[in-house]
């Protein structure tokens, strides 16, 4: 797996794993073997440039950090599946302003890595996610109750998002 700036920035807050990814080769798993738990680790701090979610520049903070990943052995056809859980709390920070608040973004989530590199995830309870100018509901960066669905690339790009339930844009919230 490829960890890039954009998808180092999506595990704060989406809870995506790509730092735990960066350490753990996944096609080395056995398909015959049982699934892999692992701790949740991510950066303490992740800044956001102005223009990149919201028009200010953003910080996130970890407030709290419970979650626990479950890696399944591949599938059959190639895809392995990452079954994320467990609390996961964040401050986001205006650094205009200096305003911010605390959220909680503890999902559940699964992610399934296909062969060719794209990433299915599905999101379920409360998550922090960001999309990038050019992406679904972008840019800006949202407090998503209900479920989550989305199609990223190879690099870790929103090509579709499906969303069910309360959107709440964090950016709206601490412009004030």
């Amino acid at each position: 797996m490829k960890c890039t700036a954009r998808a180092a920035s999506r595990a704060m807050g989406v809870l995506l794993i790509m730092g735990a990814l960066a350490a753990l080769n996944v096609t080395s798993i056995d398909a015959g073997g049982k699934p892999e738990r692992l701790p949740y680790d991510v950066p303490s701090q992740q800044t956001f440039g102005a223009g990149e979610v919201c028009p200010f520049p953003v910080l996130f903070t970890v407030v709290e950090n419970k979650v626990t990943v479950k890696v399944f052995p591949a599938d059959e056809n190639g895809d392995v599946r990452e079954f994320l859980n467990g609390r996961f709390t964040l401050r986001v920070t205006n650094q205009t302003t200096g305003e911010s608040r605390v959220f909680n973004s503890s999902g559940p989530s699964t992610l399934t890595f296909h062969p060719d590199g794209t990433v299915d995830q599905v999101q379920h309870g409360s998550a922090v996610f960001q999309f990038y100018p050019g992406e679904p509901f972008g840019p800006n960066l949202y407090l998503l109750n209900g479920r989550l669905a989305v199609h990223f690339s190879p690099e870790f790009v929103v090509l579709s998002a499906t969303h069910s339930g309360r959107m709440t844009s964090i950016c709206d919230l601490l412009a004030g």
